[in-house]
């Protein structure tokens, strides 16, 4: 075997079949490298895979490439084909026609020459109006102002949100209701919900909403109550007719119930209250405190009256009557001397009937205070004139006449010595 490498000088070409192992070849170390493909770059080719070798073009390769692809177009929109003479494949898309032959309209959609409609304008800045619209996701409007035109609006929802919190913007909360009044036949609006500058919650009937401040004149609610209530009540309350337990009211120290008395609220009582003796003396009495007015019928006796306690300066003018003096209420012993004088009598206030039998006698009358304008016809007979009672100084000139003389009424007896 030889060894080393043997010059070109040395070697002839070698023609004979299989003298050259494929092996033996070594391109690598070549300095020339080809980057791209040209139709008369040359190839070693085993024709027919018989160990003839023949050179071959690069162009066969694209020639046989065309022969071996082929197309088949098996319908539906567009078309698609192939020229294996010049490798070309050409696809044309679907027409208009064939792509709109696979749209339709659906429920308040149509579709006219490619264009899509819903009936109105969807855009940004559109105005879009719904029959029905159900939305299974969360639904965010974002503006200034939110409409529902409905007859009824459900919210499954227990509780509803109303404002923000992110900063004191002193605006009210709550529900404004609008309204004709029947009476002036103008547009009202009712408010309900928190007022934010007291921090409580408010009716107002006729409210005026300024920028979300609500003012106004409360109003009446008509509604019942439980728990406390701060304020002025009026009116009644028909479910507190009666108290749910009946209580009783008694009175005891210096005033006293005979017994406790029971309310229920479904009528008036009546507590009587007795004072107690000596619980009220003169001192605790105002001046003019007591009146006759005030003074029920029988509830001053004697036995009430102290000792002296009734004088002429507590009796007003006129304040006993006759009337007001029971019978023997008084007598000799209750009248001090000098007491009654005739000018404390009324005329024609003392007659016969009136004297008890020797309850006058003569030194009870005043000289001349008995005048015959005084005798009532018939009044005074001879019984009734004591023993030298008539006196010749007592008539007046001209009183004893003869027809006030009865028959036999004057005897020597009753005529004095000298008389006559």
């Amino acid at each position: 075997m030889l060894e080393g490498s043997i010059p070109d000088s040395k070697l002839s070409q070698l023609s004979s079949d299989g003298k050259v192992a494929l092996s033996a070849l070594e391109v690598d170390g070549e300095s020339n490298a080809v980057t791209a493909l040209a139709d008369g770059d040359l190839f070693i080719v085993d024709d027919g895979a018989n160990g003839t070798n023949s050179k071959m073009a690069a162009s066969v390769i694209g020639t046989y490439a065309k022969d071996q692809l082929s197309s088949t177009d098996t319908g539906g929109d567009g078309s698609f084909s192939y020229n294996s003479s010049t490798g070309v494949m050409t696809y044309t898309g679907p027409s208009a026609s064939e792509t709109r032959a696979h749209f339709s309209g659906g429920t308040g959609v149509t579709i006219t020459d490619g264009e899509v409609a819903i009936g109105q304008a969807v855009g940004t800045t559109s105005n879009v109006q719904f029959n029905n619209l159900t939305v299974d996701g969360n639904l965010s409007v974002a503006g200034t102002q939110t409409t529902f035109d409905s007859t009824i609006v459900t919210i499954d929802d227990p509780i509803i949100e109303l404002g923000e919190d992110a900063s004191d913007d002193n605006l009210d909360r709550g529900v404004k209701m609008k309204y004709r009044d029947s009476q002036s036949d103008s547009a009202k609006v009712a408010f309900m919900g928190f007022d934010d500058s007291d921090g409580k919650f408010v009716l107002i009937p006729d409210a005026t909403d300024n920028n979300s401040v609500i003012s106004g004149t409360q109003g009446v609610l008509k509604s019942d109550l439980e728990g406390d209530v701060t304020g002025d009540l009026t009116g009644n309350a028909d479910s507190a007719t009666e108290l749910a337990t009946a209580r009783s009211f008694s009175v005891s120290g210096d005033a006293t119930t005979a017994s406790a008395v029971s309310f229920d609220g479904s009528a008036n009582v009546d507590l009587a209250i007795s004072l107690s003796a000596g619980v009220v003396d003169t001192a605790e009495l105002a001046a003019a405190a007591v009146e006759t007015a005030k003074i029920a019928d029988g509830n001053v006796t004697t036995a009430k009256l102290a000792a002296d306690a009734v004088t002429n300066a507590k009796l007003a003018d006129d304040a006993v009557l006759s009337a007001n003096i029971s019978d023997n209420a008084v007598i000799t012993a209750k009248i001090n001397n000098g007491a009654v004088t005739s000018d404390k009598l009324a005329a024609d206030s003392v007659n016969g009937d009136k004297i008890a039998d020797d309850s006058i006698d003569s030194e009870h009358y005043a000289d001349d205070s008995i005048l015959s304008a005084h005798y009532a016809a018939g009044s005074v007979d001879t019984a009734a004139l004591g023993d030298s009672q008539v006196s010749t100084a007592k008539l007046a000139d001209g009183a004893v006449v003869a027809a006030k003389i009865g028959a036999g009424a004057v005897v020597a007896a009753k005529i004095g010595a000298s008389a006559v």
